[in-house]
Parts: structure tokens; sequence; C-alpha cells
């Protein structure tokens, strides 16, 4: 045997332990499904937009399986809980190059930007699939009430003071209102009707309203109800009566004494206010003998101060009138006031003038009448006349004369005034 012979087998032997090497490197288990490609989503990210708190939108994307294999979509996580799988419901299979619709929802419960993402795992095991998901949370729809509270101040006992509210829908919804309640004693709102649906951003106004009733002070509260996710603040309601000023009227009984029908006389009454102010809303007589003069209701009269008012009597038969003076006003208690007068008929009055004969020679005389002393004069008799006395009877009452009287020769001519007399007419 040649001495190479050896070596061969040498040779041969290992190489022969090397395929042995090689046998032991191999998997011992059965094989197992490979992927061959991935899952892809498209979008591969999802941006809801705007949602309101409280809403649900709802987005869409597909699922592929781009490998050569069947999938079995197994399961999610959703690190967001905002976020949620809406569809398919899973495990769902999936065949090669088959695509597979996908709902997922955005629900917001808090007003903020929202973020996440959804893991999807399948089957056989490999990557999870990532999806990015956005959106942005919107305020519900919320109430406001503006001012958030009233102050009505001190009010006059019996009178009313108004006050405007408004309303607004500071949210992304709408919002209704059901009813508007008000709780407290003389307080009452008008200019809401409900239901009422109000936008967004949308404001209506309203009339709050108070009525001074008593001394005690006025406490009250308005309440909104509506749908909105969180109840709107209740607005507190105030109000004061102010003192109530007293009323004084001097003097208590006017009498007008005589006045002649026809004729009126004229008086005054002072008003005066003291503690506080006293609104006078009407003064009335209830007779057309007695006449309010130059007054307008209503009007004020401030603690301290006074008011006079002018009163006719203007009697329109003889005889005894009398009335009762009727107000109105804001202090605590009205004083009574008696009117009283008395009507008279005019009695029909005249004047006699009588003079001494001129000791001249003349055909007869004139006489003049002057309102005021002095003159200027006017001649009352229609033609000279020979005799000494004279009758005027164009007199008026309460009026008073100045009386001349002048004689004239057969010339014609005319002699100095006399001397002056007064004549003062009597009203009675």
């Amino acid at each position: 045997m040649s001495k190479d012979r050896p070596t061969y087998a040498g040779i041969a032997g290992v190489l022969f332990l090397i395929f042995i090497l090689q046998d032991a490197a191999l998997p011992q288990t059965p094989a197992q499904p490979q992927l061959t490609g991935p899952m892809v989503a498209a979008p591969a990210s999802i941006e809801f937009g705007d949602v309101v708190v409280g809403k649900t939108k709802t987005a869409h994307c597909t699922v592929k399986n781009s490998s050569r294999a069947t999938m079995i979509l197994a399961s999610v996580k959703i690190s967001n809980p905002a976020f949620h799988w809406i569809a398919p419901a899973l495990p769902v299979i999936v065949g090669p190059d088959e695509t597979v619709p996908v709902a997922l929802a955005f629900s917001p419960q808090t007003s903020e930007p929202q973020a996440g993402s959804i893991a999807i795992q399948s089957k056989p095991a490999g990557p999870s699939l990532l999806l990015g998901l956005r959106g942005r949370a919107l305020p519900a729809g919320a109430l406001s009430l503006s001012p958030p509270s009233l102050d009505f101040g001190a009010l006059d006992s019996g009178s009313t003071a108004e006050r405007p509210v408004t309303v607004n829908n500071s949210g992304f919804s709408g919002v209704t209102i059901s009813a508007a309640k008000i709780n407290g004693e003389n307080f009452n709102l008008s200019g809401l009707s409900h239901p009422v649906t109000l936008s967004p951003a949308q404001s209506i106004t309203f009339t709050v309203r108070y009525t001074a009733a008593s001394a005690s002070p006025g406490h009250g509260a308005l309440r909104l109800e509506s749908n909105a996710a969180v109840a709107t603040p209740e607005m507190s309601l105030s109000a004061t009566t102010a003192p109530q000023g007293q009323l004084v009227v001097t003097p208590r009984t006017l009498n007008f004494g005589q006045v002649m029908v026809g004729r009126s006389r004229r008086v005054s009454l002072r008003f005066t206010a003291s503690r506080a102010k006293v609104v006078v809303s009407s003064i009335s007589t209830g007779s057309s003998e007695f006449v309010l003069v130059g007054l307008r209701t209503p009007f004020q009269i401030q603690p301290g101060a006074s008011r006079t008012v002018g009163l006719k009597f203007i009697p329109q038969t003889k005889g005894v009138a009398s009335a009762s003076l009727s107000l109105a006003s804001s202090a605590a208690s009205h004083p009574s006031v008696t009117l009283r007068g008395l009507g008279v008929l005019a009695a029909r009055r005249r004047v006699v003038l009588e003079w001494a004969a001129s000791n001249s020679s003349v055909v007869g005389y004139n006489v003049y009448r002057s309102g005021v002393p002095g003159g200027p004069y006017a001649r009352i008799n229609r033609q000279t006349d020979p005799r000494t006395a004279f009758t005027d009877n164009s007199v008026a009452v309460g009026e008073t004369y100045y009386y001349v009287v002048t004689s004239v020769d057969s010339q014609g001519l005319q002699s100095a005034n006399s001397n002056e007399v007064e004549a003062s007419i009597p009203t009675l």
C-alpha cells in the first residue's frame, strides 16, 4: 500500500466530520410559518379634528395583509381612553392581500388636545402595527349669566325697578333652557320664554323686576335649568326698601271765603317732606269747582324741602262748596286736606254823584271817570246835562273809580275839573 492512501483517508474523514457538524447545527423542531410581509394601515395616522366634549366622532382607515400568508388580527391596545376601537369585532382573519376596513372613535371627556396610539397585534406573532391618533376636544355648551349677581339697591316703598340679565352659551354645542326659576318674594322675570335653545356663542337678554313692598330687605336667586353638562351657577338677587318719607301739608283746611259765581280766587298749599324723599304721583280734588293750578305730576320733594301747590275756587252755583284733596305718594301716610268756599251771586252796583250848582251862567255839566287817581279821564255822560246829579250804572264789583265834573256855558266853553272823588265798589 502506498504511503499516500492514509492521507486520502484522513482527508475524507475530515470532510465527513465537517458534514456531521453542519447537520448538528440545523433546527431540531418543526419549521414555523414566517411572515413574508407586514400588515399595513392606510392612513398610518388618524386626525379626528374638533369634537365637543361628551360627543363622539368616528373615523375610518384600512388594514391590509401584504404578506402571502393568512393573518389574524387578534387584539388591540389603545394608549388613550378617549379613543376607541369600533369595528371589526376581533379576532378577524385576513387573507393574503386582503384589506379590512377599520372604524375608530374619539369621545373626549375633557376640553384639551388629545393624542394617542393604537397597537394592532396580529397572529402568527409579529411586530404590532401602530397607528397615530389625534383629536382636539372642545368645551361642551355651557351657560353663564351676566352680571353674576343683581343688587337693586334701595327702592322707595311701592316702587318697581328693572334690570337686564344676559345668558350666554360659551361652549361649542347648543344648550336648551327648559326652565328659569326665581325664589324670593317680589322678584319676577320677563322676556325669557322656554324651552329655548342657544347655539354656540349665542346670547339672549331678559328682565328681572323687583317691587319694594315692605321695609324688610329682599333676597332671592335666579336659577336656570338646561341640558348643559355643567349646571349654570345661580344668580343672587338682593334689594332694600328705602326709609319712607313723611309728608306734611299746610294748611289742613283751606277756606276760600265768598267768591262770586263765575269768578275765581286762588290760594296755595305747602307740601313739606321729612325723613326721606317723597314722590307725589298724583293730586286731585274730585270737584270742578276746586282746580289745581300749574301742577304736573309726578314730582319729588327732598327731605327738608317744600313745594307750593296752587288751587283755585271757581263756584258754579250759589251756596257752600266743599271737597277733599286726594293724593298718592311714596310717603308713609297721607294727610287729609279739606277745601271750602261759598259761591255768591253778584249784586248790581251803581255810583250816584251829586254836586253844587255853578255860580256862573251855565247850560249844563259833563261827568268824567278814570280807573286811576288823577286821570286820564273819560266822559261818561252822553250829552251835557243841566242837572247837578248823575248815576253811573256801568261799574264792576271790586273795582275803584275816580270822578270829576265840569260846567259848560252857552258858548260851549268848559270849565276846569272839579275836585276828584273816589268810589270803591264792594263785592257783596
